[in-house]
C-alpha cells in the first residue's frame, strides 16, 4: 500500500488525472470511490462533491470500515471539487476550524481584502508547513504584502529591498518547480506556467503602484493613460479557455487586488471634484445653470447600465466637446476615475464566460451578480452580463422563463444595433424553446431588422426554421426559409463554422419536393458566395450531379473549378473516369436485364447512369478554359504517373488477391467467434468475387493454375479457400519481390517527371491538402520536381 500511495502521489504531482483515476479505481474498496472518481472524469464536480460527502459521512457512522488511505482520498478529493465550485466560504470555514493555513490563505485569497488582513496573512505563512512556505505560491503573497505595505506607507514599495528579493526567490522557485517536471510536456506544467504569469504581473504590479502614489487630480488623465497600456496587456495575456477553472479564479483574484488599489486612489478624486463644481458654481452671481448636455445624460445613463459602448476615454472626449470647462473636467475625470471598476467589470465577464463553457453554470450566475455591485460599468460589459446570464437559463429547462424574463425586462435603449440584434435572437431561441413558435418567428425577424449583417442571427433563425422543417415533413416551408438563412449566415461568417452551415444546406436540398421549392430558395441567393468553404464538400457535390439538386451542384463545382481548379480537378477526373466506366458496363446490365421490365424504366436508368458523366464532362472544359496552362501541367503530371507507373499483371493480381483473403479471413473470425459456431461453407459474395477474379486475368500460365485451384470453389469451405489463398498471396509476393528491384530510376519511365522543373507552366500543389480544412491555401506546398529515385515498396 505505501508503494500504491507513492504512485498516486507522484500522478498528483505530475497533475496526470486519468492515471490517478485508473489507480485508484483499480485499488479502492468501496463503490463510493468508485462512483465519486466516475463524477470527476465526467467534471461534474457538483456530484464528485456530493459523493465524497456521502462517503465521509457513512464513514463516520461506522457504515463503512474505511482504511487510512481511501479516507484521504475523499478528503482531499472532496477539497478539489469544492475549489472548482468555487465555493471559497465553505473552504475558509474548514481552513480556519481545521487549522489548515494552506486552506485558508488559498480560499483567503478569493475572499479577503488583503490590506486589511496582512497581519493575519503573515502568521498564516508563518504557521504553514515547511513545504508550502518554501513555494513559489508562499513568495507570491510575501511580495504582494510587500508591494502593498510600501504603497500604502512610504511610496516606494515597488523599489523596496524586500520585494525585489521575494520576487527574485519567487521566480527561483518557480525554475526548480519546472526543472524537477519531466522535459514531456504534462498538465502540470500549465499550472506552472500560470504561476510565472503571476511573477510577470506582479512586476507590472509594481509599476502600476508607483504611479497611483504619485497621481493627482490635476495629472489624473496622464496616469490613467500610464495605466491603460498595461491593462490592455492584461486583457490579452489570458489562459486558454480549456485550462482549469482554479487558474482562471487565481488569476481573476490576483487582478481584482490590485483593481481595488486603482479604485482606491482613483476614486476619491470624484469627490474632490464634485466640490470643486459646487464652488465654482457658486461664485457665480446671478448666473444661472447651464442646461443637460448630451455627454451629462450620458454620465447618468453609465451610472444605470454602464458607459457608452466602445473606449470610454474617447466617449469622455465626445462629450467634453459638448460641456463647457467644468463639464470637460467632469466627464474627463469620472471616465478615468472608474477605470478599475471597468476592468473589474471586464475579468468578471470573462471568468463567467469560461465557467459556462466548463459547464459551471451556478458559478457563472454567482460570478455575474458581483457585478451589480459595482458603482460604473461600461456598455459593453453589461451586454455580456446580460447575454451570459441568459444563456446560463437557456441551458436549465425549468428556468427558460426567467431567462426570458431577464431578456424582456432588459431596457435596450443604450445599446448598439448588432446588441440589440443579438438580444431579440436571444428572446427567439427561448421562445422556441417554450414552443411559443409564432411570437420566436416574430423575434428573429425583429433581430435581423436591426442589424441586417449579423450572421449569428441569421444562423439562429436558420436553425430555427430547419427544426421546424424536421417537425413538419414533407412540408418545405420550413426548408425554404432554412436554406435562405443558411446562405445569408455563410455569406457573412466568412469563417471555419460556415460549415456546418453549408452541411445543412446540401442535406436540405436533398429534401427538395417536386415543385423544386427549396431549389429555387437556393437560387433565389445573390450575395457573395463561399466558395472556399465550400471546397470541403467537393465529393458530396460530385455525387449530387445525380440528385434532384444537380444544377445547383453544378453550379457550386463550377465557381470552384474557376477559383480554386487544383481542389477540384483530380477528384473531377476520378470522377470522369468511374462514370466512364459505368457507361461501358451499361450494356451488359441492360443485356442481362430481364425482359419484363417496362422500357420507359429502362431508359430513366439510362438517362441516370449518362447523367454525372455528362455533368462531368461539361465542368472539366470550363476548368481547362479558365486555367489552361495549370490545367496541362497538372493532365500531363497525372498522365505519365498513371501511365507510366501502372502496376505490372503480377502486381494487380497480387491486389485481388489480397482483397480475397482478407474477406474470407474476416467470415471465419466471425464463424469462429459466434455462439453456436456457424457455418464454414463460403458466402455467395466471395464465391462470386472469386469467379469475378478468374474471368479477368489475363490468358497464361498465371490464369491456368488459377482455374484449376479455384475451379470446384463452390465445393469448397471455408477453411480449405483459405489456405489456397494464403498460398497464393505468398507465391505472388516472391515473384514480384524476385522482378521488382529495391529502388528504380524515374527516367526509365517519365522523363517529363524528371524535367518538371523546367517542363511545368504553373505551380502545381501537392494533391490533398485541401482536405486539411484550413481558411486558405496561401501556405500550401508546391510541387519543385520529382526525386529522380523510386522505392519499391509491397504493401502487405
Amino acid at each position: 500500500l505505501g508503494a500504491f500511495d507513492a504512485l498516486t502521489e507522484l500522478y498528483t504531482s505530475l497533475a496526470a488525472k486519468h492515471y490517478f483515476y485508473g489507480a485508484w479505481k483499480r485499488h479502492c474498496q468501496y463503490r463510493e470511490s468508485h462512483v465519486a472518481l466516475a463524477y470527476e472524469q465526467l467534471d461534474d464536480w457538483a456530484g464528485a462533491q456530493a459523493a465524497y460527502e456521502r462517503a465521509q459521512t457513512k464513514a463516520r457512522g461506522g457504515v463503512l470500515p474505511f482504511s487510512e488511505s481511501e479516507y484521504c482520498l475523499w478528503e482531499t478529493r472532496w477539497v478539489e471539487a469544492t475549489r472548482r465550485l468555487q465555493s471559497w466560504d465553505m473552504l475558509l470555514d474548514l481552513g480556519l476550524h481545521e487549522s489548515l493555513p494552506e486552506i485558508e490563505l488559498d480560499a483567503g485569497w478569493r475572499v479577503w481584502d488583503w490590506n486589511e488582513r496582512g497581519a493575519q496573512v503573515r502568521q498564516l505563512l508563518k504557521a504553514a508547513p515547511t513545504e508550502f512556505a518554501s513555494s513559489a505560491r508562499a513568495r507570491f503573497y510575501e511580495a504582494f504584502l510587500a508591494l502593498s505595505r510600501g504603497a500604502g506607507g512610504t511610496g516606494s514599495g515597488s523599489k523596496s529591498a524586500d520585494f525585489q528579493r521575494m520576487c527574485k526567490e519567487g521566480i527561483r522557485a518557480c525554475l526548480q518547480q519546472w526543472n524537477d517536471l519531466p522535459a514531456v510536456g504534462t498538465p502540470a506544467h500549465t499550472t506552472l506556467l500560470h504561476m510565472f504569469q503571476l511573477m510577470v504581473e506582479l512586476g507590472d504590479a509594481s509599476n502600476i503602484y508607483a504611479s497611483l502614489s504619485t497621481t493627482k487630480a490635476d495629472n489624473l488623465e496622464a496616469k490613467s493613460g500610464d495605466l491603460k497600456s498595461v491593462l490592455q496587456t492584461w486583457r490579452e495575456r489570458l489562459p486558454n479557455n480549456s485550462d482549469p477553472i482554479n487558474i482562471w479564479s487565481d488569476l481573476v483574484a490576483w487582478r481584482q487586488h490590485v483593481f481595488k488599489a486603482i479604485n482606491d486612489v482613483y476614486v476619491p478624486f470624484i469627490s474632490q471634484q464634485q466640490q470643486q463644481q459646487k464652488a465654482d458654481d457658486g461664485d457665480g452671481e446671478g448666473s444661472t445653470p447651464a442646461p443637460a448636455t448630451k455627454g451629462t445624460q450620458k454620465n447618468k445613463a453609465s451610472r444605470k447600465g454602464g458607459e457608452s459602448n466602445g473606449d470610454s476615454d474617447a466617449a469622455s472626449k465626445d462629450d467634453s466637446k459638448a460641456t463647457g470647462n467644468n463639464g470637460t473636467n467632469n466627464s474627463v475625470l469620472t471616465s478615468y476615475a472608474y477605470r478599475g471598476y471597468h476592468e473589474m467589470a471586464w475579468i468578471i465577464n470573462r471568468f463567467a464566460h469560461v465557467a459556462r463553457l466548463h459547464g459551471l453554470v451556478d458559478v457563472c450566475i454567482n460570478s455575474l451578480t458581483r457585478i451589480y455591485t459595482l458603482p460604473n460599468i461600461e456598455i459593453q460589459e453589461a451586454f455580456l452580463k446580460l447575454r451570459e446570464q441568459a444563456k446560463c437559463y437557456y441551458h436549465r429547462p425549468d428556468e427558460l422563463q426567467s431567462g426570458l424574463d431577464v431578456i424582456s425586462n432588459t431596457n435596450l435603449m443604450y445599446f448598439s444595433l448588432p446588441q440589440k440584434a443579438e438580444f431579440f435572437t436571444l428572446k427567439g431561441q427561448f421562445l422556441a424553446k417554450l414552443s411559443k413558435l409564432d411570437e420566436a418567428n416574430h423575434a428573429f425577424a425583429t433581430g435581423i431588422q436591426f442589424d441586417l449583417a449579423s450572421h449569428k442571427a441569421w444562423a439562429a433563425w436558420g436553425r430555427y426554421n430547419d427544426e421546424r422543417f424536421c417537425n413538419n415533413m414533407p412540408d418545405t416551408t420550413g426548408a425554404v426559409n432554412a436554406i435562405s438563412c443558411y446562405m445569408q449566415a455563410a455569406g457573412l461568417a466568412k469563417r471555419p463554422r460556415v460549415r456546418r452551415y453549408l452541411a445543412r444546406t446540401l442535406w436540405l436540398l436533398s429534401q427538395d419536393d417536386a415543385a423544386g421549392n427549396v431549389c429555387a430558395a437556393f437560387d433565389a441567393y445573390k450575395s457573395e458566395m463561399p466558395t472556399w468553404y465550400w471546397i470541403a464538400f467537393v465529393p458530396q457535390l460530385l455525387a449530387g450531379l445525380d440528385a434532384p439538386y444537380a444544377r445547383q451542384a453544378q453550379q457550386l463545382l463550377l465557381r470552384i473549378a474557376k477559383q480554386y481548379p487544383q481542389a477540384l480537378y483530380y477528384a473531377l477526373r476520378t470522377a470522369r473516369e468511374e462514370a466512364l466506366v459505368a457507361r461501358l458496363r451499361q450494356p451488359d446490365q441492360s443485356s442481362n436485364a430481364s425482359t419484363g421490365s417496362p422500357a420507359q424504366q429502362s431508359q430513366q436508368q439510362q438517362q441516370q447512369q449518362q447523367q454525372p458523366s455528362l455533368a462531368a464532362d461539361e465542368l472539366m472544359p470550363k476548368l481547362k478554359t479558365a486555367h489552361p496552362l495549370l490545367a496541362l501541367s497538372m493532365e500531363t503530371m497525372i498522365d505519365h504517373i498513371v501511365h507510366r507507373l501502372k502496376p505490372c499483371p503480377e502486381e494487380d493480381i497480387y491486389r485481388l488477391v489480397h482483397a480475397l483473403l482478407a474477406d474470407s479471413l474476416q467470415q471465419l473470425h466471425a464463424a469462429v467467434m459466434s455462439q453456436p459456431r456457424g457455418s464454414l461453407s463460403l458466402v455467395d459474395t466471395i464465391v462470386a468475387n472469386t469467379c469475378r477474379v478468374a474471368l479477368s486475368l489475363p490468358a497464361g500460365a498465371i490464369k491456368t493454375r488459377f482455374e484449376q485451384d479455384f475451379g470446384s470453389v463452390r465445393g469448397m469451405d471455408l477453411c480449405e479457400y483459405v489456405t489456397k489463398m494464403y498460398q497464393w498471396q505468398q507465391m505472388l509476393r516472391r515473384a514480384i519481390r524476385g522482378r521488382r528491384p529495391r529502388a528504380l530510376m524515374l527516367s526509365m519511365f517519365g522523363p517529363l517527371l524528371v524535367e518538371f522543373e523546367q517542363q511545368k507552366f504553373e505551380d502545381v500543389e501537392v494533391p490533398g491538402q485541401y482536405l486539411r480544412l484550413t481558411d486558405s491555401a496561401d501556405d500550401f506546398v508546391r510541387i519543385e520536381r520529382f526525386i529522380p529515385t523510386l522505392e519499391v515498396v509491397l504493401r502487405s
